[in-house]
């Protein structure tokens, strides 16, 4: 569980290849991603999941190099998967089960977000 800011990217100084991007751009990707069983049994164990609940983070790791630099850069976002709640906010535990409907990405506001 990511409880204060911290570093879940590592920089890749090897990388070789990717997108030439300006401010404004968008390039849509898409990832899949799954729980392996070790993975569900540890978040089954948490108790603050609520008896038969997971949760789930997204971590996104962005390497970057300036043209005018040899060093590389990294930028480091966190979103929780959660079910919005009509209060405001989400419900981030949920049944590891089928496909989950109704699930959504919450930009993580006090942990997780970095950049060097």
């Amino acid at each position: 569980m990511v409880t204060r800011p911290e570093r879940l990217c590592t920089k890749n100084s090897q990388q070789t290849i990717g997108d030439t991007i300006f401010p404004g751009d968008k390039i849509p990707d898409e990832e899949r991603a799954g729980y392996s069983p070790e993975d569900i049994r540890a978040a089954l164990g948490r108790p603050e999941n609520g008896k038969g609940k997971v949760d789930a983070a997204v971590i996104i790791c962005i390497t970057y190099q300036s043209t005018f630099e040899q060093d590389y850069h990294f930028t480091q976002y966190l979103y929780w998967l959660g079910r919005p709640v009509a209060q405001g906010g989400y419900i981030a535990a949920f049944e590891p089960k089928d496909t989950p409907q109704g699930l959504c990405l919450f930009a993580s506001t006090l942990m997780g977000n970095l950049a060097d």
